[in-house]
């Protein structure tokens, strides 16, 4: 690799020269990466990373100097390096030219792949006849490369090309989780234009487009569903057996106001994948949010007892343990998986909520006072509101009360504290009026501000109504209110047709 020497100024890529990596060449002044025919214009910083960690050659860059060089020493957060990380390992996926290695707590290193051995020409054969023989045999050559490779058990340029993207899209959702979800759907985008009939990229195309759901608008979300469900029903077109879109289209529909066909369609798809982890934790779900307890504790027993290390499996376990009044057993799980993961934000906010909500707001406060890293950021749960609830809770006082409940209320005016945890906070800060006006807004959608009629919620809604059933809501469910809400959201149907009732002391 002929890769510009090392300087220890900023990165100005109007003056770096052109350097190759293994076959893949780059051209930093004007932003791009081409290999094989293929030409990628990357964004200026993503190009200024690239340079510097080809200026490294193989050595580790740590991220203070990739801050220095390519951000000009300003503060970025680590979310800003990890994009660009995320955005070159896509890149390096996509031409196999390079990989990118993080070594922990130290940098990043670019390690340049070695290209493949060129076959040589047979040195026995006549050159005078290939003419003629590339004239006579020139179209069965073409067959026998493209569709006909398949004579020869070979798969074709377009297959190989098409599972190259898929093995680069599956790698990159690996590594990067679902912050690189976008990247993992251009990929496999790409791969089914390129190989209309390959399965696997349709199939894991429609599943990468379900876990971007909930990163789009509610209105957004109806639309994007119809083209998942097209690109499922495309998967199994060519393979009716497919288990990644028979899983997809399993998952998709949202329990809120689906009960009874979510239901339906879970069972028929645990019939067919009975040891499938997501369609358990799916049923978990959908027992919680019509209050079948008991019954969502044992799927969320099944699937902790599969998968104990994913915090989110004993999280949702001692949830429903403590609806279930366990709360002894309910505070031992939730304390074993902070100590698995002490540095998971949800972990750490679901102690928090079960403290302050069970009873126990001085360990609550005790928490807080070791860590706040559940609380604002991407939290549900800002910095404020959580310590206004923590200090009204242990002290009692009228005015910390008023002021943990303006703070509700102000986080919620400006769209930023959940619904499902603002309502127990407010029924613990026994301002019922407030925690019903919330519920309706929540379950039934706003007011028009003129004619006072409420605006229905989107087609496609996603709710969680667990928390009709949580502890902190059992004042409400004496109020005439609540079953007439229950009946309105099709609870009470749901009920009468599978034959349960809610499973809470």
């Amino acid at each position: 690799m002929a890769a510009p020497a090392r300087q220890p100024d900023s990165i100005m890529l109007a003056t770096e020269p052109p350097f190759r990596l293994s076959y893949a060449q780059v051209r930093p002044a004007l932003r791009q990466l081409s290999w094989d025919g293929q030409h990628r214009t990357l964004e200026p910083r993503v190009m200024q990373v690239l340079v510097a960690l080809a200026r490294a050659d193989g050595g580790i860059v740590g991220r203070d100097e990739l801050v220095a060089r390519c951000w000009d020493g300003r503060i970025v957060g680590e979310n800003a390096i990890q994009r660009v990380i995320s955005l070159l390992r896509a890149l390096a996926a996509e031409s196999g030219a390079f990989e990118i290695e993080t070594i922990t707590k130290v940098g990043y290193r670019l390690k340049v792949r070695q290209p493949g051995p060129v076959p040589a020409a047979n040195p026995a054969e006549p050159a005078a006849p290939a003419k003629r023989r590339n004239i006579l045999f020139g179209g069965a050559a073409l067959l026998l490369v493209g569709a006909g490779a398949g004579w020869l058990g070979l798969p074709s340029p377009a297959r190989r090309e098409a599972e190259r993207l898929h093995a680069a899209a599956l790698a990159i959702q690996r590594r990067e989780g679902s912050s690189s979800i976008r990247q993992s759907i251009a990929l496999l985008e790409r791969a089914t234009v390129v190989d209309p009939d390959f399965v696997p990229g349709w199939a894991d195309l429609a599943y990468a487009r379900y876990l971007l759901i909930h990163q789009l608008h509610e209105r957004q979300q109806e639309q994007h569903i119809l083209a998942i469900r097209r690109t499922a029903d495309r998967a199994l077109a060519l393979d009716p057996g497919n288990r990644q879109a028979l899983l997809t289209l399993a998952l998709l529909k949202p329990n809120f106001r689906n009960w009874i066909e979510v239901d339906r369609e879970l069972r028929s798809a645990l019939g067919r994948m009975p040891d499938e982890p997501q369609l358990h934790q799916r049923m978990g779900v959908l027992y919680a949010d019509t209050g079948r307890i008991r019954d969502a504790a044992a799927e969320f027993r099944w699937l902790n007892g599969r998968e104990p290390l994913v915090p989110a499996n004993p999280i949702q376990l001692a949830r429903a343990w403590w609806y279930l009044g366990d709360i002894e057993r309910a505070g031992a799980l939730i304390a074993e998986t902070r100590r698995n993961a002490p540095s998971d934000a949800d972990a750490w906010l679901a102690q928090f909520n079960f403290l302050l909500q069970s009873g126990q707001p001085q360990l609550a406060l005790a928490l807080t006072r070791e860590s706040t890293i559940g609380l604002g950021g991407y939290s549900p749960l800002s910095t404020e509101v959580g310590l206004a609830m923590v200090k009204a809770m242990n002290s009692g006082r009228l005015a910390d009360r008023a002021a943990a409940m303006q703070a509700i209320l102000s986080d919620r005016a400006r769209g930023r504290l959940a619904s499902f945890i603002a309502v127990p906070y407010l029924v613990m800060l026994d301002a019922m009026g407030e925690a019903w006006e919330a519920i309706y807004v929540y379950f039934l959608g706003k007011r028009d501000p003129v004619s006072g009629e409420r605006l229905p919620l989107p087609s496609v809604t996603w709710r969680r109504t667990d928390i009709l059933f949580s502890p902190p809501l059992k004042p409400l469910r004496s109020d005439p209110r609540f079953a007439r809400l229950t009946a309105t959201l099709g609870l009470d149907r749901y009920w009468q047709v599978t034959g349960t009732r809610p499973q809470i002391p």
